[in-house]
C-alpha cells in the first residue's frame, strides 16, 4: 500500500511552558525525528507546524496551517494541500492512504506497522485507528484512505485548503462519517508528551536553551 504521511508539530504547547513538544529530546532523538522515523516508509511526508530547529530530511515539506495554531483539522488540510503541490508527475500521484502522526508520541513507532496493516486487511474501512491501553482512540495516531479523508475535509469547509470552517473543528466531527477499524497497540505507544508529569514518565527531556529557541519560544 503507497501511503503519505503528515505530522503535526503545530500545537501550543501551553502545559509545557510554551516549549514546542516537537524538540523534546528522547534517546538523543527529537520527538519529531522520532516521528518521522515511524513514517520513513511514506511515499511523501509533510511536517505542519512551526520550523524545527534542525533542518527537516530532504524531500520532506514544511507547511504551516492558516490561520497559525487552528488545529489539527485545518493542519491535516494544509499537509494535504503541500503534498498535492509538491507532485511533480502522474508517476509521483495519489497515494493510497495517509498516516497522521501528532509528534509528542515518542513510541509511535510501534503502533505504526499495526495500523498500516489494519487498513490493509480491511479494503471496505475508510481508515484504522489506534486504541491505546484505556481503550481511547487515537485520531492523530491512525491511517485514512486518501479519497475517505479529502472527502470528509471537503465536506466539512468545501475546500483542502486548510481554512474557512476546518479551523477549531474537532477531529472526530471530521471522522464522524467514516468507517474505521480500531487497532490495538502496544502499551504506551501512543503514550504523549503533554504535561511536565508526562515528559518526566516517558523520558523526555526539554531542548537546551538556546538564543535561538528563546526566540521560538517568545512567538508561541
Amino acid at each position: 500500500m503507497l501511503f503519505d504521511a503528515i505530522v503535526l508539530t503545530g500545537g501550543r504547547s501551553s502545559r509545557l511552558n510554551s516549549v514546542p513538544k516537537s524538540e523534546f529530546v528522547v534517546d538523543d532523538a527529537t520527538l519529531l525525528d522520532r516521528t518521522l522515523g515511524a513514517a520513513k516508509n511514506a511515499h511523501r511526508i509533510a511536517v505542519v507546524g512551526l520550523e524545527p530547529l534542525t533542518d527537516l530530511p530532504a524531500g520532506v515539506v514544511l507547511v504551516r496551517e492558516e490561520p497559525p495554531f487552528s488545529g489539527p483539522v485545518a493542519a491535516i488540510a494544509a499537509g494535504i494541500a503541500a503534498l498535492t503541490a509538491s507532485t511533480d508527475d502522474a508517476a509521483d500521484g495519489e497515494s493510497d492512504a495517509f498516516l497522521v502522526l501528532a509528534c509528542d508520541m515518542p513510541h509511535i513507532r510501534h503502533a505504526v506497522p499495526s495500523l498500516l496493516a489494519g487498513l490493509d486487511a480491511a479494503p471496505l474501512v475508510d481508515g484504522a485507528i489506534a486504541i491505546d491501553d484505556g481503550g481511547r482512540r487515537q485520531p492523530l495516531a491512525a491511517v485514512y484512505r486518501t479519497h475517505a479523508l479529502i472527502a470528509a475535509l471537503e465536506a466539512a469547509s468545501g475546500s483542502t485548503q486548510g481554512g474557512g470552517q476546518l479551523a477549531g473543528l474537532a477531529m472526530f466531527r471530521l471522522l464522524d462519517h467514516l468507517t474505521l477499524v480500531d487497532i490495538h497497540v502496544p502499551h504506551d505507544a501512543t503514550a504523549d508528551v503533554d504535561t511536565w508529569d508526562d515528559a518526566v514518565r516517558l523520558g523526555a527531556t526539554p531542548p537546551a536553551p538556546s538564543a535561538e529557541s528563546d526566540e521560538g519560544i517568545h512567538h508561541e
